[in-house]
């Protein structure tokens, strides 16, 4: 019953736009099951069998669920945090491989997303499935690669909060080349959706890859946040709300949007030149050629 009353809710959105879904501990972590997290109790099929049987996605197998799509200018790539996903494991593999054949003078704009966070705010520290070592595993897996391939958000679940981070690579702001700027760095209490809405704009052109989490759709919140968050955390909002983005071929707009009245909690602006994508893809063309000669080089 509780399904059918979730799938009728969403029913309005998502008989309109594509609604492609990634799984998360509830979906998947069992003991024996083959999920990354050996001794996780997290899903025991309330969830699991419901999300794979309604909720098919183009997947290369059963149980290999990652994918990815074009919707208009925006090339997404959904991966799990609950599968094997180091260097070497085949979604590894896959991930890198998609990355490496994004066509930007398509889809200029590259967003990654998955369930645990890639970054996060928080005080969980403990092994295993602890939000900050599974971060730390996800950054070794993959944060090189989103930098060298440019991808511009990711989006995480998992803790039920907003947060997001500066352009960003291995725990350092990278310089923003900011267009127009705005309070950005404002912490939210537990207790107030009240927000100015301001963000940041940014020449994504020239910037490094931003992280955001968005955990905070509906269930109860995570509070164990840190009290005195890094430098990178731009914006961490303890409220509910849902993330509404609106894309053209030279600007991408997040919005996180307060479920308690509509106003806007943070926004982010990233632009980019109309002819980014083309020399985007140009230059990597080029490089590869480099690489190609310089291997018949060392041969010869």
């Amino acid at each position: 019953m509780q399904w059918d009353n979730f799938m009728h809710q969403i029913e309005p959105i998502a008989s309109h736009i594509p609604y492609m879904t990634t799984p998360g501990n509830h979906e998947r972590d069992w003991p024996n099951s083959g999920d990354r997290f050996e001794a996780a109790y997290d899903s025991g099929g309330e969830c699991g069998i419901p999300f794979e049987l309604r909720m098919r996605m183009p997947l290369p197998g059963r149980d290999e669920p990652w994918y990815s799509f074009n919707y208009g200018p925006i090339h997404f790539i959904q991966y799990s945090t609950e599968h094997a996903f180091h260097r070497g494991s085949e979604q590894h593999s896959w991930l890198l491989e998609d990355l490496a054949t994004v066509d930007r003078s398509l889809t200029p704009w590259l967003i990654v997303g998955g369930h645990r966070p890639i970054y996060i705010s928080s005080t969980n520290t403990m092994s295993g499935d602890g939000d900050q070592p599974v971060a730390a595993a996800l950054r070794e897996a993959f944060e090189a690669a989103f930098v060298e391939y440019k991808v511009d958000l990711t989006l995480h679940g998992h803790h039920h909060s907003y947060q997001r981070t500066c352009p960003v690579i291995d725990y350092r702001c990278q310089k923003p080349t900011p267009s127009t700027t705005t309070t950005s760095r404002k912490l939210l209490d537990d207790n107030s959706s009240s927000g100015s809405g301001s963000g940041v704009v940014l020449d994504a052109s020239k910037s490094a890859p931003i992280h955001l989490v968005i955990g905070n759709g509906g269930f109860e919140l995570s509070l164990n946040v840190d009290m005195q968050p890094a430098d990178i955390w731009q914006s961490i909002k303890l409220w509910w709300g849902y993330l509404r983005i609106q894309a053209t071929g030279t600007e991408l707009k997040t919005q996180m949007i307060s479920d308690s009245d509509g106003s806007v909690m943070d926004s982010l602006t990233l632009r980019k030149p109309k002819e980014w994508g083309t020399q985007y893809m140009a230059a990597r063309k080029t490089a590869a050629a480099v690489v190609q000669l310089q291997e018949v080089l060392v041969e010869v």
